[in-house]
């Protein structure tokens, strides 16, 4: 293609959106897809919920003719396809990504499919929407869009049945892989998996079984004679049970031989009467057990999902004739500075270079530009994390050279494009790979876990090593695991010259003034080689450490190398020699980086525990000449996984050889089953429809996209957003806010709404005695990062998030009389809290025995231990987001996403100065909230309604996800301590529990969040003395909150951990100790309650049987004994949880209307999808 004159570069992009033509003519070149999909085409079933492509809510769908191609070698014609396609002739290609990053500039030629569009509630759902919501597979619902827009791409792009075509065949494993980039915070995933495996080709595939039944299984105590009574029991025709089989279920299960499953409940409560589980196969049906079979107690629900939502791949839409037939074009798009190009041969990138007239460092080459989502926490812009944006953006999809694979099998290797997708990367290697070339399985491993299926649809191999480049502390698995396979690099210079067989570190090391783009990669393909005298084999390891499994930066990865040969050293003894070496490591280091000193010592070395510790020492040097990362995290954690993983990397290599068989385990690695579940109870006729498995009636609307939530209203066109500006330091006085005035100057900035703006009371604490202000004075003193200080107003929401980032605060020093007692510096965690003495209060809240001390020092046993126990983020999908606007005789009408409306319309009256019947709170449904938006939903709420009442216009702030990680805090960090008494046997005397709770910088909801975790620490056990104490102190970090079961996951993690002490002091089971101090029938508690209607013994030994936990138990004992690194273990927590407040009144108003004698329920109640 010739060049392009600055004429033939098109202003225009066009495509089609659920099916329907669009063009825009010169959109903006930051314009994201998302914030035109919901600003511009008000479709809002597109959710924004991290805004970096991390959650999977603002998933959409794209469709278009295929772009990454691959040929069979060098020499072949770039039309064709070759003997290892990944599409073929017609094919169109259907991704997965993040409307959040997508841009709209890249749109041109290009389907968009919302969730909107493939079904709603007023015409026909789509199969899986329509399957999701019949699994009850939505709760709070802000994610379900997302969910169902992934799930999308893999039933247009996979075969339901042959494995027919390109398609590769559709399995419950390739959908439980394929949700890495989709978050939901409430279900816990089982029945979104439960609708999305009905598309499986192995869908009524049973799992494997757990355990093999062949052992009986013991319930606590042996019993001889039950035995003898089961194996007598066996013998008879027909069987007979010949004892009350009601007082012992180990009895039960061996005496009934057709008894398949060891799922059994009491049928003793129920109204139907009893039920025998023998189904009068006994031949004493008087002395038949009163247990059943748990699957009769499975809910009447719809689990023929193809039955009622049947799924037919030839009614999907079809790609319109423009997208069938589109033929690229270049294009070019400006907004001042800002300019866009989409160029269709190097020569024309070249054009647009020189065209854009800018230095090198305002150039960014670009694929699906998936680094805005990362990018953010390495360039200088914390704590407000705004993405990079550069001058000049340059497209690199439609350039055929940068898009090909080029597969060289004669001579080992593959030419990968740059700007094929990191998706087609995985493809090829996963398809390239047949399951004996090892290196390549690894290699594929690797890039499997970089970041999600949706950023990887999107984003290329070549930009994440750009990104490196730029950021040298991104820990980049795709780095690491190409560096270690040897992969080399072609690059441009600025004069077009070609420069070949660049290794990656040396491109990582360019300055980022020089003009460096990448070409190509040359991928080694490796295959064994044999001698007469030595096998030569390539052994190679990548190796990923971090927080999950899937979609997680890297704390440490590596990949290891090694050439190694077998010499024999006489007819029975041989030994493995590494000839050559490569030892790569990432996040340990400032930057990705080979390790010579570790490669040249295992360089011609037995591979011996003398060259494993030589080389261990070599690492150590390594990481000092290099310089070790002051990344997050601990350095010595770091250093210690980059040991463990070479050591890991010696075991593969030395397997099957191993002298000690014990270690093997180091080497393989954890594997995931596909999930399964099964949820049982017993639905009551006589209440129906109550206790019926019904699905909501929003689950629809929620499955469609058509609920909406507080973000999703739309606004008038006089609207203005808000972003809250907040502290960047802690214990600091404030002096000036918008030093400078660089954010007034921002155009589009309307005003910065700050305390003296507030007409009524600066204040939302709701009346404790330490008061929290909406926003600190100027002169008020920041207690932590994190504390409110103004909110800044535009014309929109992009505009007042850069107005915030730009906003300098100047502060001062905080005299000594306004600090905490004995305070010199700002107090972060517990243990300095405790040195300083900051209490919250005085008296710590208590309950129980106060001569527990007395009954401890009796006990024949004492133990004491201490637990720190972690804070907890709530991570709710839809962020804080408050609308307030102006109605009829001044009322202010906030509609917020909010738990508790009654503490916002407090709070909003208050710091506007007006009765309460002033303000008006509307929650229509909130995106899940977990205890974070029970009362921290005031700050946007009170920021939005005085915004409002300011400027008599409507307002909507709505915090961005790292502001409302720093402006939330989440459940409390606390440190407990426990001293037990007990005996031999493993009874408990005596238990003394103590917690110490940071509350942040006020004890606010921490009080009520503490006296739950005091009054549910008595668990599931009877203690004859026993007290719980727990002390709040403050600290200067972010006021905490309450976080589902509010201080109560702390308590009896403590508790059990006492219980754990126990049973490792007596050498006793956990489950004896736990089972012997279980609560029964009349015991009282240490707050004065009798428990009456006790099952927790029944319950208890339903658990065990049903979840074959004796036998479970024993072959990870036996799996232990054998396996020195790795172990196994399997634990039962029981646990008593109230589940009412006493007291508690709500209302609620049901309208019959008599005309039709339709109903309408009114009730105070908020729809935020929790169970």
């Amino acid at each position: 293609m010739a060049r392009a004159t600055p004429s033939e570069w098109a202003n225009t992009v066009a495509f089609t959106l659920n099916n329907a033509k669009v063009e825009i003519t010169n959109p903006h070149p930051q314009w994201k897809l998302i914030d035109y999909l919901r600003d511009t085409a008000h479709l809002t079933g597109t959710k924004l919920s991290c805004g970096e492509g991390g959650c999977g809510a603002c998933t959409v769908v794209l469709c278009h003719r295929p772009l990454d191609r691959i040929v069979s070698d060098e020499t072949a014609d770039e039309d064709d396809v070759g003997v290892h396609a990944l599409w073929k002739d017609g094919d169109v290609v259907y991704r997965a990504v993040n409307a959040c990053l997508f841009p709209v500039c890249a749109l041109d030629g290009i389907a968009v499919l919302t969730v909107e569009g493939i079904g709603s509630t007023t015409s026909e759902l789509h199969a899986i929407q329509s399957r999701l919501a019949q699994s009850n597979g939505t709760q709070c619902g802000f994610c379900t869009p997302g969910w169902v827009m992934n799930m999308y791409e893999l039933v247009r792009t996979h075969d339901h049945g042959k494995g027919r075509g390109s398609k590769k065949t559709l399995t419950k494993q390739v959908v439980e892989d394929h949700f890495d980039g989709n978050l939901c915070r409430c279900t816990g995933y089982r029945p979104i998996f439960e609708a999305f495996h009905s598309f499986a080709v192995d869908k009524d595939v049973a799992p494997d079984d757990l355990v093999t039944k062949k052992e009986p299984l013991r319930l606590g105590y042996d019993d001889e004679e039950a035995v003898v009574c089961a194996n007598d029991a066996k013998e008879a025709s027909p069987p007979s049970c010949q004892k009350d089989a009601s007082s012992h279920l180990d009895y039960l299960q061996h005496a009934c031989d057709h008894f398949e499953d060891w799922l059994l409940i009491d049928a003793d409560s129920m109204e139907s009467g009893r039920k025998s589980i023998c189904e009068g196969r006994c031949a004493t049906k008087s002395t038949c057990s009163k247990y059943l079979d748990l699957e009769d107690l499975i809910p009447d629900r719809i689990t023929n999902f193809e039955a009622h939502a049947p799924y037919d791949a030839g009614s999907e839409i079809q790609p319109s004739e423009f997208i069938i037939n589109f033929e690229a074009r270049p294009l070019k798009f400006q907004a001042g500075n800002l300019k866009w190009y989409r160029p269709l041969t190097l020569e024309q990138l070249f054009d647009a270079v020189q065209d854009a007239e800018s230095n090198v460092t305002d150039l960014m080459f670009i694929g699906g530009r998936t680094s805005y989502g990362v990018s953010k926490y390495y360039n200088d812009t914390a704590p407000y994390n705004r993405p990079e944006s550069r001058a000049v953006q340059i497209e690199m999809n439609y350039i055929p050279a940068l898009k090909t694979i080029k597969v060289n099998d004669d001579q080992g290797f593959a030419s990968i494009g740059a700007a094929v997708t990191i998706s087609t990367l995985l493809r090829f290697l996963q398809t390239y790979n047949d399951g004996s070339n090892a290196s390549i399985q690894q290699l594929s491993m690797m890039v499997g876990r970089v970041a999600n299926n949706q950023v990887r649809n999107s984003g290329t191999w070549a930009g994440n090593l750009s990104l490196c480049r730029d950021h040298p502390t991104f820990v980049s698995d795709l780095v690491v695991g190409l560096m270690g396979i040897g992969a080399t690099l072609t690059l441009l210079d600025d004069k077009q010259n070609e420069k070949k067989d660049v290794n990656i570190d040396e491109f990582l090391l360019k300055p980022s003034t020089e003009f460096a783009l990448i070409l190509s990669m040359n991928l080694p393909l490796y295959t064994s080689v044999t001698t007469d005298n030595a096998h030569h084999e390539i052994r190679f390891q990548c190796f990923k450490v971090a927080q999950r499994p899937q979609n997680a930066h890297s704390h440490v990865n590596c990949a290891i190398w090694m050439r190694v040969h077998q010499q024999n050293i006489d007819n029975e003894q041989s030994s493995k020699i590494c000839s050559e070496a490569r030892v790569v490591f990432g996040g340990v280091c400032k930057h990705p980086a080979r390790f010579p000193l570790t490669e040249a010592c295992l360089k011609g070395s037995n591979l011996t525990t003398t060259t494993l510790a030589a080389a261990m020492q070599q690492l150590e040097k390594d990481l000092a000449r290099i310089g070790a990362s002051d990344a997050f995290g601990s350095q010595e954690f770091r250093a210690s996984v980059m040991k463990n993983v070479l050591y890991k990397a010696f075991v593969a290599c030395v397997s099957p050889d191993l002298e000690d068989p014990t270690v093997a385990s180091a080497a393989s690695a954890l594997t995931r089953k596909v999930s399964s579940g099964v949820q049982s109870f017993k639905p009551r006729d006589d209440t129906a429809p109550v206790s019926k498995a019904i699905p909501k009636l929003g689950a629809t609307m929620q499955v469609s996209g058509e609920a909406q939530y507080v973000s999703d209203k739309e606004l008038n066109a006089s609207a203005l957003y808000g972003s809250i500006l907040y502290s960047t330091v802690a214990l600091r006085k404030v002096l000036v806010i918008d030093e400078g005035g660089k954010a007034r100057a921002l155009p589009g900035v309307v005003d910065i709404v700050t305390a003296a703006d507030i007409p009524g009371a600066n204040d939302i604490s709701s009346g404790v005695d330490d008061k929290e202000p909406l926003f600190v004075p100027v002169g008020g003193i920041v207690r932590c990062i994190g504390a409110p200080l103004a909110v800044i107003i535009a014309t929109s929401a992009e505009v007042a998030e850069q107005a915030v980032a730009l906003c300098a605060v100047t502060y001062g020093d905080v005299p000594a009389r306004d600090r905490w007692h004995n305070q010199h510096e700002p107090i972060v965690n517990i243990d300095m809290a405790m040195e300083a003495g900051t209490l919250g209060q005085e008296q710590p809240i208590a309950m129980g025995d106060s001569d527990v001390v007395t009954k401890l020092n009796a006990s024949p046993h004492r133990l004491t231990g201490t637990l720190h126990l972690g804070a907890q983020k709530h991570f709710y999908m839809e962020p804080q987001v408050s609308v307030a606007s102006l109605q009829e005789g001044n009322v202010v009408l906030v509609e917020t996403s909010s738990q508790h409306p009654l503490f916002v319309q407090q709070q909003v009256a208050s710091v506007l100065g007006v009765a309460f019947n002033a303000v008006d709170v509307k929650v229509q449904r909130v995106g899940g909230g977990f205890g974070g938006k029970l009362t921290r939903c005031a700050v946007n709420a009170g920021a939005a309604a005085l915004a409002a009442t300011k400027h008599r216009r409507t307002v909507r702030v709505l915090n961005d996800r790292s502001a409302d990680f720093r402006l939330v805090g989440g459940r409390e960090n606390m440190k407990g301590t426990y001293t037990v008494g007990f005996d031999k046997d493993g009874y408990i005397h005596a238990l003394d529990v103590t917690l110490y709770v940071d509350c942040g910088y006020t004890i606010g909801d921490s009080v009520g969040d503490v006296q739950m975790a005091v009054q549910w620490s008595d668990s599931a056990y009877r203690v004859p003395s026993f007290r719980c104490r727990a002390f709040l102190y403050l600290t200067n970090t972010q006021t905490c909150t309450s976080h589902r079961a509010p201080g109560v996951p702390q308590s009896l993690v403590l508790v059990e951990t006492a219980l754990n002490h126990i049973a490792t002091y007596l050498d006793l089971p956990m489950t004896w100790v736990q089972e012997r101090n279980l609560y029964k029938e009349g015991d009282r508690t240490p707050y004065g309650q009798q428990l009456t209607e006790v099952r927790l013994q029944e319950v208890w030994d339903r658990l065990l049987v049903s979840s074959h936990f004796a036998q479970r138990d024993e072959k990870n004992a036996l799996f232990n004994s054998n396996n020195k690194w790795k172990k196994r273990a399997i634990a039962a927590t029981p646990t008593k949880y109230g589940m009412q407040y006493s007291g508690r009144r709500d209302g609620a108003k049901i309208d019959i209307f008599a005309g039709d004698g339709s109903v309408l329920i009114t009730h105070g109640g908020c729809e935020i999808g929790q169970v």
